[in-house]
């Protein structure tokens, strides 16, 4: 399996495996001082710990860089959109746009690799 392909399967199952884990335990909010911390910005975290000090772990940083990327994608609308709980995470407007923003990331996942990744 090319690398790009194995890169967007790696970011879909990580966007199915936190959609169902939402869905299944709806009240597993992470929260520091009251603050629910949703999974766009530990995404966002995982994903500058991955470019910053996996350089010599090319594996993990490939796998850590595609799940970092699923996440930022499945909420990126829903926070658009104000973000909210578990209701609007699974209402029509978060849902399309992480549908819509799948193609996109489909279609460039070449050069999003490239570019994170570094190859």
């Amino acid at each position: 399996m090319k690398k790009e392909n194995l890169f967007f399967l790696v970011l879909l199952l990580a966007i199915l495996a936190v959609r169902i884990a939402l869905f299944v335990l709806p009240e597993s909010h992470l929260r520091i001082g009251g603050v629910v911390i949703h999974h766009f910005w530990i995404g966002v975290l995982l994903l500058i710990a991955s470019l910053l000090f996996l350089k010599r772990f090319e594996r993990i940083k490939f796998f850590s860089t595609a799940i970092a990327v699923g996440w930022i994608v499945d909420e990126a609308v829903y926070l658009l959109f104000g973000g909210g709980l578990r209701k609007e995470y699974f209402q029509l407007p978060s849902v399309l746009g992480m549908l819509l923003l799948l193609p996109v990331v489909y279609f460039f996942r070449a050069r999003i690799l490239k570019v994170l990744i570094k190859r």
